[in-house]
């Protein structure tokens, strides 16, 4: 039969330990003075003897021999399979002469397997350190070449300035401009300190995502509007929009918060955007459509667009007026004067964004159109990826960037006027809703139980998960930064 010795920690001339396993046949031999030392050997208190009892007889004997070898030489030299004869020698010698005396034989092929579990961590640790020193050194060049290209940067915009941030990005080219593009993200992410808002349920929940590790807080809101639907920053203040109405909540006393109610409300459904436009607060409804309210009248309506069903992604225009969409179509409403459509297309509109003298439409099918901020007449359309399942701005040098949260998972980062694309990368899919400040992104998962957060400077890894669920015991709606 086959067997196994096995021996372990025996000392090598170093520091090392060795384990070592030695297969070889044994046979037991079939004469009465061999069976007599058998039966005397291995059947001493038993009626059987295993393969088992017959290698622990011999690991004695086998343990010194290989033992007083493998002290000769460092670790590293019985490693090597050529250098290991001395040991199976000594080893099959000592074996002989155990076996003399007790009924078996020891039969060739001898095997032998060596192995260091403290070498392998020596080299494991040695390894390690050289990729320390490779990425210190490596990390040093990169934060040389960032510091210059940032001189350049700024160079280049202060002899330029009637070019944004985008146009000046545009100039650098390849992976020049990609380089450029960490290092800016990086050098606005360094003093910012927003807060991630979250609504779920009736609650509030307030994500400091900085200084590590993240830490969250519940915030309990008035429940006389029913559940919270959408958050939107609006200055100092916050814009949530509930089953019922809207409330404008100070972060500091969300308690106190100023509740606009809508009575003709009969929906499940909640205001899904809410925006400030002169002194009226503006909300969309997916089935009560778009409600406009003078904050010193809470309990009634100013204007109130009933037809307006599917109404998403309501912004201020200006103090005077409110674009909105309802699938393909972008509609501009005031308070006295019948909504227009400004802007038609076959696939939905995902985000409205008003800029200094355009608005930008990024639809499902991964279109953004450039509208010309006065007369609305399309000026560019790119497409910059495939369908997305929602978008989002992250603020960038004074100017912005859109996020495209795809439905095959990862978000990507394009600029209005430059080629630049960079990725987000997460185990999540098709993410609902997704906000930005100057040094993080986050985005609320599918199910709306998860909240994944990146560092804009480093989309490689997501920096933190947050399971809404287990902190609000309620499913999350919608997120912002403010």
């Amino acid at each position: 039969m086959r067997m196994i010795v096995r021996l372990l920690d025996l000392p090598a001339a170093d520091v090392h330990r060795i384990d070592l396993m030695l297969w070889c046949s044994v046979k037991a031999l079939d004469r009465r003075g061999e069976r007599e030392m058998f039966a005397e050997t291995f059947l001493s208190g038993q009626e059987s003897a295993g393969i088992q009892d017959i290698a622990h007889h011999f690991a004695g004997p086998l343990k010194s021999a290989a033992a007083r070898v493998l002290a000769t030489q460092p670790a590293e030299f019985w490693m090597n399979v050529q250098n290991q004869g001395p040991i199976v020698e000594a080893m099959r010698q000592a074996g002989e002469r155990a076996a003399f005396a007790c009924g078996v034989e020891l039969l060739p092929p001898f095997e032998l397997e060596l192995g260091s579990a403290t070498l392998e961590r020596q080299k494991i640790e040695a390894a390690g350190y050289k990729l320390s020193e490779f990425r210190t050194v490596a990390q040093m060049e990169q934060v040389q070449r960032a510091s210059g290209l940032l001189q350049q940067f700024e160079s280049l915009r202060k002899t330029m300035p009637e070019l944004s941030a985008s146009e000046v990005l545009e100039r650098f080219g390849g992976a020049d401009a990609g380089a450029m593009m960490q290092s800016l993200l990086l050098a606005s992410g360094r003093s910012s300190s927003a807060v991630l808002w979250v609504v779920a349920g009736t609650s509030l929940l307030r994500v400091r995502p900085r200084p590590l590790p993240v830490t969250t807080t519940l915030l309990e809101l008035p429940g006389d509007l029913g559940p919270l639907r959408s958050v939107q920053a609006d200055g100092q203040r916050l814009l949530v929009g509930a089953q019922g109405g809207v409330m404008i909540v100070d972060p500091d006393r969300p308690g106190q918060a100023r509740m606009l109610r809508d009575p003709q409300v009969k929906s499940a459904l909640g205001f899904n955007s809410a925006a400030a436009s002169g002194d009226l607060i503006w909300a969309s409804h997916g089935e009560s459509g778009v409600v406009a309210w003078d904050a010193r009248r809470p309990d009634e309506t100013a204007r109130a667009i009933r037809t307006a069903t599917g109404a998403r992604n309501l912004v201020a225009l200006n103090d005077a007026s409110v674009l909105y969409s309802i699938g393909g179509d972008v509609l501009r409403a005031t308070i006295d004067a019948d909504a227009a459509v400004v802007a038609t297309g076959k696939a939905p509109v995902m985000m409205i964004l008003p800029e200094r003298d355009r608005v930008v439409l990024v639809r499902s099918d991964g279109t953004i159109e450039h509208l010309d901020r006065c007369n609305f007449a399309r000026s560019k359309v790119q497409r910059r990826c495939g369908e997305i399942s929602s978008a989002g701005v992250l603020p960038w040098r004074g100017s912005s960037r859109l996020l495209l949260a795809t439905v095959d998972g990862p978000v990507y980062c394009v600029g209005l006027d430059d080629s630049v694309v960079t990725q987000y990368l997460s185990p999540h899919k098709g993410l609902r809703a997704i906000a930005a400040c100057a040094d993080v992104i986050a985005a609320l998962a599918a199910d709306r139980q998860r909240i994944v957060l990146w560092q804009t400077w480093a989309g490689d890894a997501v920096q933190a998960d947050i399971h809404v669920s287990s902190v609000a015991r309620h499913r999350a709606a919608d997120v912002c930064f403010a």
